[in-house]
Order: structure tokens, then C-alpha cells, then sequence
């Protein structure tokens, strides 16, 4: 695999990809086709939730703009969050002006059929 450069021109580009969630998107920044590990950009709209759910690899999750509540806690731009395998996080609910943050996966998110991403190479 070769590295992924993007400019924010390309970025802008990429489509939000809407999650069965009501105003929650992403948009897929790269993705290793054989380990499933990707790099993505997490978009809530203003007050969307996202239940309590877990992913197959670990998670790591930069909050970028907007404002999140985890755990009845609120989060701004540059909080971190890191979420083990399999272990349930959130509730998420977004603040009054919605919520981006960079999430990075070493593995599968468990949610590529819900997005569109073919499953991963055996």
C-alpha cells in the first residue's frame, strides 16, 4: 500500500456518507483494503445521538470542532478519546452547533456494510 495525501480541496471532495443514525455522516479519508485499519472524519448534525455501540479494533477518536456529550460530560475541539475493542462506548450526543472529530481505526469499524465499504480481505 502506498501513502494517502490529501489536500483539504480533496477532502471537501470526498461525500458525506449518511449513517443509519439520524444526522450522523462520515466520510471515508483512506482505508487499508486488507486489515480494514481507515482513517475517517465523524460528522453529527446539531443534538444527534449515536446509541451505545462498540467496534471489532480499536478506536481512536481527535474531537475537531463542536462540542460532544459522552457520559452526561461535555467535549470540545482537542479532546481525545480511545476506545479498546469490543468495548461499548457512548451514548453521543451533539452540542448545539453539531460535532466533527477524526476517528482512526487499526482494524475494521464494524459498520462497512452501513457505509458502503466492501468487507475485509481473508
Amino acid at each position: 500500500m502506498e501513502a494517502i495525501v490529501k489536500s483539504e480541496k480533496d477532502i471537501e471532495s470526498i461525500e458525506w456518507i449518511k449513517l443509519p443514525f439520524p444526522g450522523c455522516t462520515v466520510r471515508i479519508l483512506g482505508r487499508n483494503e486488507e486489515t480494514g485499519a481507515c482513517g475517517i472524519l465523524f460528522k453529527m448534525e446539531p443534538g444527534a445521538e449515536l446509541p451505545r455501540h462498540g467496534h471489532p479494533s480499536t478506536e481512536q477518536v481527535m474531537s475537531l470542532e463542536g462540542e460532544v456529550e459522552i457520559g452526561g460530560k461535555k467535549y470540545g475541539p482537542g479532546s481525545y478519546l480511545y476506545n479498546p475493542p469490543v468495548i461499548e462506548h457512548g451514548p453521543f450526543k451533539a452540542g448545539a452547533k453539531g460535532w466533527i472529530a477524526y476517528c482512526a481505526f487499526d482494524g475494521p469499524t464494524g459498520m462497512e456494510e452501513a457505509i458502503g465499504m466492501s468487507a475485509v480481505r481473508k
